[in-house]
């Protein structure tokens, strides 16, 4: 790829989660909330029989796969973190106005995870993509999942990079900005890489729910021991 490209890939000013969640997730909302869906009836099938009690959300966004996940298993609690403080105080009136007592939202940011909560289940999913130093990330993320609980995450790598460079050509140009870590190849994992960093090889999320896996989207989890 000319070297001019990829210099305005990775030169764009950071995204304002604020100004996305403000002005209702340009153009966004629908495809969310049928990703909120599918990954919803996802986890309903990982989490049978694993006895998970705590639900952590790292990345949530508007909440729906935890809006949903909460009416369907009152007996677990329920926590979603986002950088956005738009999002969150939004979140919070929607749970308040759904009577949700068994979920909540505080505002954290994936690159520096200050929580010192434990959790049967930390989900992580369409945010890594937007952090630069995503090993630091996955160890912080790792580091909140409770013994012999589970770490869920997809990730960007080389074939989402260049499915990525072929999008964003018939796309808005603040969706450059967005994933300029992605097309820019900054913060690619590979599986190795993702051994390496947490101790363990992960398994193929796609594969533990039924469905076919992807290359582009590379959805993993990992087991913490209980060491």
């Amino acid at each position: 790829m000319p070297i001019r490209a990829l210099v305005t890939y990775v030169t764009y000013c950071p995204f304002d989660w604020d100004d996305y969640w403000r002005s209702g997730a340009k153009g966004d909302r629908d495809q969310m909330s049928m990703g909120a869906r599918n990954m919803a009836r996802r986890l309903n099938t990982f989490i049978e029989g694993k006895g998970i009690r705590t639900l952590a959300d790292f990345g949530c966004g508007a909440g729906e796969t935890l809006f949903i996940l909460a009416r369907e298993h009152p007996d677990i609690e329920f926590h979603g973190f986002d950088a956005s403080i738009v999002a969150i105080d939004r979140n919070r009136s929607r749970a308040d106005e759904l009577k949700t007592p068994n979920i909540r939202f505080e505002r954290e940011d994936v690159r520096d995870i200050s929580t010192g909560e434990r959790y049967d289940l930390v989900l992580c999913i369409a945010t890594l993509h937007y952090i630069k130093d995503v090993r630091k990330a996955l160890r912080d993320l790792y580091a909140r999942v409770d013994r012999g609980g589970f770490l869920i995450f997809n990730y960007p790598n080389r074939p989402s990079m260049y499915g990525f460079r072929d999008w964003v050509k018939t796309e808005a140009p603040e969706q450059r900005d967005r994933f300029r870590l992605v097309l820019g190849g900054e913060n690619l994992l590979t599986l190795d890489d993702i051994k390496e960093t947490l101790g363990k090889r992960p398994s193929n999320f796609w594969t533990a729910v039924g469905e076919e896996p992807s290359r582009q989207n590379m959805c993993v989890y990992v087991m913490k021991g209980q060491e």
